[in-house]
């Protein structure tokens, strides 16, 4: 696997404006036009750290929500 060229190509796509997930996606699309034979394994590794940050963010998502829901029925419930 040609190392340095991902991580290359891994420098240039950063934003330090974007979330790990929004940066991860862009650079598997660039990548993914620019990797050939083996070094394709990489976007595997890179499909899964996506995959378990898409996790992440869905769950922090439905706890934030979660949290809303009680805060909101413990208001209810005092005013009542």
């Amino acid at each position: 696997m040609n190392l340095k060229f991902i991580q290359k190509i891994t420098i240039e796509e950063y934003d330090g404006n974007l979330t790990d997930y929004q940066n991860n996606l862009k650079l598997y699309e660039r990548l993914n036009k620019e990797l050939k034979g083996l070094d394709r394994v990489f976007l595997k590794i890179l499909k899964n750290d996506i995959k378990e940050l898409e996790l992440k963010n869905d769950n922090a998502y439905y706890l934030g929500r979660y949290y809303d829901l009680q805060k909101e029925e413990s208001n209810h419930r005092r005013y009542k």
